[in-house]
């Protein structure tokens, strides 16, 4: 009985993923026993092949519910495959007012997959490089698990590009 149970729950995991068409690309990184220190700059390489098109990027954060504030700042860095940086400084909001986790949750552990730009375009195609640091004034950051980057074409309903 048991191992039916994990044969349906490998195919609905393996249905969810073949049904993710607008996913170009997703990577988290695991934080060493979960202290992240402002210095472990997690890096990103994605290679963007279509350059008419808009996308959103997320970025995935996964902690634990010990996890100190209810935020998180990071340095988010995007190079270009030509070289060109652009730094942009981002607060997500991981708990409501109540101190309630937003996100999706399992016990004690809880994800979120925030947006960080939406409905850009990546004028070259080739390899961009995403860098993400944590901006908190805490080093290392307790109770963050994993940091991620998600880049999926963007839904445009029935509006033009």
């Amino acid at each position: 009985m048991k191992n039916r149970l994990y044969i349906y729950m490998i195919i609905s995991v393996l249905i969810l993923v073949s049904c993710d068409k607008n996913k170009v690309f997703e990577k988290n990184l695991e934080i060493d026993k979960g202290l992240w220190n402002s210095e472990n700059i997690a890096e990103f390489d994605i290679d963007i092949n279509e350059t008419k098109i808009p996308y959103n990027i997320l970025i995935n954060i996964r902690n634990a519910h010990l996890y100190p504030t209810s935020n998180i700042w990071l340095f988010v860095t995007t190079v270009s495959p030509k070289g060109k940086s652009q730094r942009d400084t981002v607060e997500f909001i991981l708990a409501n007012e109540k101190g309630e986790w937003l996100g999706d949750g399992m016990g004690d552990i809880w994800d979120n997959s925030l947006p960080f730009k939406e409905k850009i375009g990546f004028p070259k195609k080739g390899k961009y490089k995403i860098r993400i640091q944590h901006g908190m004034r805490v080093n290392p950051l307790p109770f963050i698990l994993e940091i991620g980057v998600r880049v999926e074409k963007a839904d445009l309903g029935n509006k033009p590009i």
